[in-house]
């Protein structure tokens, strides 16, 4: 009895002076209220009956989320990585589920401004002046359709503000010739039309020397932008007509994009000849004149 006396004094002796110092600041700390359209309509996060993880633009700044991979490495039970190696034909997975199959549906639903991205190879491309990422783990066909057995995203962009005009600029530089480069422009063209202005670039040499050909992988040729007109005619209706490019030739993964991939042999890592040692004897290289590319297919023994 008496030992379990001086156990609650003791918690009580240390609990105390931080309530009290907490009693005297007299602070409230208040956390902004996020607002998600993960059911198709703004609501508070906290009320949505779904496991959704939430980046908001600070969370995105911080974390510094250029690619939609980035977003899914700082998220739970979530995976993405490249199916050939590059930027192209991501592989999604949320909580296991994932498709693997090269050319096949998705199992995670893609959104970009509530539009479907339905190529695989868009899916990782760089992303500036976001203003929301949302993932929804689990089957979300009743509100997403079809292919979301797994999850959906939605990946929003800042809209047009009304009433203001600034810009914003950010540059990088670091090694191996790490150039990147950010332009914002909001623009108010009176009281209820905005137009907003985003372009981007990035470049870097690489920091991975191919011992085949000297050449350097896992850099970054990419750049792009987006263009946003906002205009609200009445209380009741508001108008947003939005145009993007954009464009990736980098050689991530030690590889790149399809085109780099195929073109100097598998993987880009070897130039394979047909007959070289090394090379399967049922297969040889075929150029396609349409596709421009070079294929492994089967070669018929009679």
């Amino acid at each position: 009895m008496a030992q379990s006396s001086r156990l609650t004094l003791l918690l009580a002796a240390l609990t105390l002076p931080a309530a009290a110092s907490a009693q005297e600041a007299g602070q409230v700390i208040e956390l902004d209220e996020v607002t998600v359209e993960a059911m198709r309509r703004a609501q508070p996060w906290l009320e949505v009956p779904a496991s959704i993880g939430v980046y908001t633009r600070a969370d995105i700044e911080a974390r510094t989320i250029q690619r939609l991979e980035d977003a899914f490495d700082a998220s739970v039970n979530t995976q993405m990585r490249s199916q050939r190696g590059g930027n192209d034909a991501s592989v999604i997975s949320i909580r296991g589920v994932a498709n693997t199959a090269f050319g096949t549906d998705p199992t995670v639903a893609i959104y970009r401004d509530d539009v479907f991205v339905g190529n695989d190879a868009t899916f990782n491309l760089t992303m500036v002046d976001l203003a929301q990422i949302e993932i929804l783990r689990g089957p979300q066909g009743t509100l997403y359709g079809r292919n979301a057995i797994a999850g959906a995203v939605n990946v929003r962009s800042a809209l047009p503000e009304y009433g203001a005009t600034y810009t914003l600029f950010d540059a990088l530089f670091g090694t191996d010739m790490t150039l990147q480069g950010r332009a914002v422009l909001n623009a108010a063209l009176g009281r209820d039309m905005a137009l907003r202005a985003v372009a981007f670039g990035d470049y870097a040499d690489g920091w991975v020397t191919n011992a085949a050909d000297g050449g350097t992988y896992d850099g970054d040729t990419d750049g792009g932008g987006r263009v946003q007109l906002a205009a609200r005619p009445s209380d009741r209706l508001e108008l947003l007509l939005s145009a993007d490019y954009a464009t990736d030739q980098g050689s991530r993964g030690n590889r790149g994009p399809f085109g780099t991939v195929w073109q100097d042999g598998y993987n880009a890592a070897i130039r394979l000849q047909p007959g070289d040692p090394g090379i399967p004897h049922g297969l040889h290289a075929e150029r396609d004149a349409g596709l421009d590319a070079r294929h492994l297919l089967p070669r018929q023994r009679g």
